[in-house]
């Protein structure tokens, strides 16, 4: 999966966070590069 972050001019991107046990919206945020890679290491 490929996420462009140059079409953004601040390089983040919008993302859902969601409570990884019920699944449940918390909250619309936005993420880097380096979170989008720390996210995926820790597949969290």
């Amino acid at each position: 999966m490929e996420v462009n972050f140059s079409k953004s001019p601040d390089g983040l991107v919008p993302v859902i966070v969601q409570d990884s046990i019920t699944r449940k919206v918390l909250m619309l945020g936005y993420m880097n590069g380096e979170a989008l890679d720390k996210t995926l290491a820790e597949k969290k």
